[in-house]
């Protein structure tokens, strides 16, 4: 079991099941990263207390379009999001803080509870890590290996961190988690990313992520429309004799 299973096995030893949910624009929190967030609105500091006094985990949870509008005390909000927990969090003079969190799982809202404070609160259940997800019978190294020539070819301009980048592929993970990683390491858009986070099958992940990434990279897959599609062109033909 690695560092990461262990911390996660820590922190949720006694998970109530409850957790303050962050909701944020453009935001896509994937278990195995980090996300460093800058805490000033009084309520989020009011959730930041109560969090550090109970379980230290907080929920994160990309807001739907719309929210932009206003007019809504509880902006909608996408039922899957990534839950962390606060590995470091710095208080500064004024009230405010910065805080580092660490991606533990998945989770989905079961509901969202009666206002009780001046933040949200939901029940939630987590989404097990990949190791506890069935694989289906497809083989999935080949999409390992068609993940990492994409990673490989990505241009500059469509990478946010190169060394998370090439250490996600170079690393033995599991096919889902490698996903996610590489996923966050680059500039997709925002709805693109969540859908990756909504997709629990890590073959059915990787096939969305090829397809997405593959028509960014300029790869022949861009003309494919749907995940997995990619297999009919993949081993490409021999080239031709003249």
């Amino acid at each position: 079991m690695d560092e990461w299973r262990d911390e996660v096995e820590r922190a949720l030893e006694d998970f109530s099941g409850v957790v303050p949910v962050f909701p944020l624009p453009g935001t896509v929190f994937f278990p195995r990263t980090v996300l460093l967030l800058h805490i000033f609105e009084p309520r989020y500091r009011e959730m930041l207390a109560d969090a550090m006094e109970g379980e230290q985990l907080i929920g994160v949870t990309m807001l739907r379009p719309g929210y932009e509008l206003g007019g809504e005390e509880r902006p909608p909000i996408h039922e899957i999001g990534g839950l962390g927990k606060v590995a470091r969090a710095v208080q500064l003079p004024d009230g405010r803080s910065n805080i580092a969190l660490l991606g533990l799982s998945r989770f989905v809202i079961r509901e969202e509870l009666p206002p009780e404070k001046s933040y949200r609160l939901a029940r939630i259940g987590l989404v097990g890590p990949d190791g506890e997800t069935p694989l289906s019978s497809e083989d999935p190294q080949e999409r390992a290996r068609r993940l990492t020539l994409l990673a490989e070819q990505a241009p500059p301009s469509l990478v946010k961190e190169r060394g998370k980048l090439e250490a996600a592929t170079r690393s033995k993970l599991p096919l889902g988690t490698a996903v996610d990683l590489v996923v966050d390491a680059l500039d997709l858009p925002a709805d693109i990313r969540q859908r990756v986070l909504e997709e629990a099958d890590p073959v059915a992940r990787a096939d969305l992520a090829i397809v997405e990434i593959s028509r960014r990279v300029g790869d022949p897959t861009k003309r494919l429309e749907r995940p997995g599609d990619w297999r009919r062109l993949w081993p490409p033909p021999p080239p031709s004799a003249n």
